[in-house]
């Protein structure tokens, strides 16, 4: 379960950088749109990943 939880935030970590470029490209709001939705699933992913050691 560990290594699933660091494998998605890695993912989403990459996604995140990915929609940064594209966003600090061409300003689009879908852009930020989906940017700010890989950053709120990241955290969750990174929240519940800390949750799992309480």
């Amino acid at each position: 379960m560990e290594d699933k939880s660091l494998d998605r935030i890695e993912v989403l970590s990459e996604k995140i950088v990915t929609n940064c470029k594209l966003y600090r490209e061409n300003k689009n709001l879908n852009t930020l749109a989906t940017l700010k939705s890989v950053v709120e699933l990241t955290l969750k992913e990174m929240e519940g990943f800390v949750a799992s050691f309480d």
